[in-house]
């Protein structure tokens, strides 16, 4: 009798002393054995967010610490006064701890965390604050951002804005549609696509929006303009090239500034788009569909030396089957453009030979259409990460530092960067 109670008292301090001891941070719905002597304690003892400074759009990590009885099963649910959880695997972002949590818009918000096991129910709450970040940009003052998008409501309409977002200026408005602007080697002029007469023309005006005129008139689709680094050439993308069979096919043609002296470059049969002139090799880069895959190549400016940069599907890297808009670094040692990875877009950048892949985004969402600034410091994109509708984003060449600048609760798309104007 003696010894089963001294084996009972030991028992009774070895429970004792785990509780003392455990405090648990989890993550998930964690699910353990059942303990039939909990007594009914569970605490939330903070919550913490993992940045001092919120910026809209970027998401933040918030997690909650517990305490608890171990082999509790425990249950969690977040929940705030505005903005959004976001996870990028398929658990719900809600009921995971951590989380990740953003908001679209500047204010403060309430974040609350409650949890609960089978015996009591506990919440907490934590009070945050978004402000839009004053972005420092010291290298690219004399810069800016051109792109399209329907800010004002009705058709695509080409707008410019200084690298931070501020100086808002709206470039045209022709109750059309203009897309893909570029601009000039020497920023005097921005050449662009519009569907003003009916089907996709390229157009070229001044950096202002004043001068506008129309480069190419032919009834077949004409859009994704380039310049040539010595600013008297443009080439881009047309459908009017037709094949053995008669059939329209996407060719990459180059012009003269003017709009004369045209030139099929690809000749190929095979659909070739999305033409990137580099100032570094004066070589251009496009995408060519091979089989049902959209591959990167880069030519001569005279179509000559074609060479394949990527191979989907080969297990390099695996790729659904397209990319998009691929586009020189200034130095011409690097190539960004855009992936789709399970119906999402991401920004990825390879070597000038293809190899040395890197997603620079990694986002479950839409992020498209990069475009490097004139000293390689920082690519603009668009990307959805705000929710709906696209915004206009920067970051450092490996991805680093995403900054939101524009806010217009619109599509923002296209965005190109001007060099530096003296």
């Amino acid at each position: 009798m003696v010894f089963e109670c001294e084996r009972k008292l030991s028992q009774k301090r070895i429970l004792i002393s785990l509780y003392i001891i455990h405090h648990l941070v989890y993550g998930g719905c964690g699910y353990f054995p059942t303990n039939p002597e909990g007594d009914g304690n569970l605490e939330i003892i903070s919550l913490s967010v993992n940045s001092s400074i919120l910026n809209p759009s970027i998401p933040v990590t918030v997690s909650a610490l517990l305490d608890t009885i171990p082999g509790r099963n425990v249950d969690i649910f977040w929940n705030a006064t505005g903005g959004r959880f976001y996870s990028q695997s398929d658990k719900d972002p809600e009921t995971v701890n951590p989380t990740q949590w953003y908001a679209d818009e500047p204010g403060s918000y309430k974040i609350i965390c409650t949890v609960s096991d089978s015996i009591v129910t506990r919440s907490r709450s934590i009070i945050v604050t978004v402000t839009i970040p004053e972005i420092e940009l010291p290298g690219l003052k004399n810069t800016s951002i051109v792109f399209c998008s329907k800010m004002d409501g009705g058709d695509w309409e080409l707008y410019k804005t200084d690298p931070d977002g501020t100086n808002m200026v709206r470039l045209t408005d022709n109750n059309s549609n203009e897309l893909h602007p570029k601009w000039s080697p020497d920023g005097s002029k921005i050449v662009f696509s519009s569907d003003k007469f009916g089907n996709y023309d390229i157009f070229i005006m001044n950096s202002d929006g004043s001068g506008q005129r129309r480069l190419t008139s032919d009834p077949e689709y004409d859009s994704m303009p380039t310049w040539s680094p010595d600013g008297l050439k443009i080439a881009f993308t047309t459908s009017r090239h037709k094949t053995l069979d008669n059939k329209n096919i996407n060719q990459i043609y180059i012009i003269n500034s003017d709009g004369s002296g045209e030139e099929n470059i690809c000749n190929v049969e095979a659909s070739s788009v999305w033409p990137h002139w580099s100032a570094f090799n004066n070589r251009i880069t496009f995408l060519r569909r091979v089989n049902r895959n959209r591959e990167i190549y880069s030519m001569n400016c005279d179509g000559s030396s074609m060479t394949r940069l990527t191979f989907n599907n080969t297990g390099v890297y695996e790729l659904r089957n397209e990319e998009e808009c691929p586009v020189w670094s200034p130095d011409g040692t690097r190539i960004a453009f855009s992936v789709t990875s399970n119906s999402q877009w991401e920004v990825f950048t390879m070597s000038s030979s293809g190899g040395n892949l890197v997603n620079l985004t990694n986002n479950n969402v839409r992020d498209h259409s990069p475009a490097w600034s004139p000293d390689g410091s920082k690519i603009v994109y668009f990307s959805n990460l705000a929710g709906l509708t696209s915004e206009l984003y920067i970051m450092d060449p490996d991805g680093s530092n995403k900054q939101r600048i524009t806010y217009n609760n619109e599509d923002d798309f296209y965005p190109d960067w001007s060099p530096i104007i003296k």
